[in-house]
């Protein structure tokens, strides 16, 4: 069986549990040369719950959504995005996509300036 397929079910199973953990999809790690410093220093480095690849989470972000499943005694699961495809794929599903509009901004200045 393909490492993809495996990864798949092993997700399935986690999402398909009584109490699923809440999912946090991040994004790869190396997207960090893309990032000005000071949006750096606000990002925490994790690893793909599934298939251990190295990944940032936005630090507010994943505070929030820790606190939020410690009051739902749940836990989260981060998955880089490749592994959240695979989970959601072929399934009809809500993709909640937060960003601070703070640090959206300052990703868009960041652009303009070094092109």
């Amino acid at each position: 069986m393909p490492q993809r397929e495996r990864n798949r079910r092993r997700l399935q199973a986690l999402v398909d549990k009584p109490q699923p953990p809440l999912l946090y999809s991040c994004v790869p790690a190396d997207v960090v040369k893309h990032l000005p410093p000071d949006v750096v220093a606000q990002m925490t480095e994790s690893v793909c719950t599934s298939c251990r690849a190295r990944v940032l989470a936005h630090k507010p972000v994943f505070a929030g959504l820790r606190e939020t499943a410690r009051r739902l005694n749940r836990t989260v699961t981060v998955l880089c995005r490749a592994c959240s495809m695979v989970l959601m794929e072929g399934v009809e599903h809500d993709e909640l996509r937060i960003i601070d509009p703070v640090v959206e901004s300052r990703i868009d200045q960041w652009d303009n300036m070094r092109n």
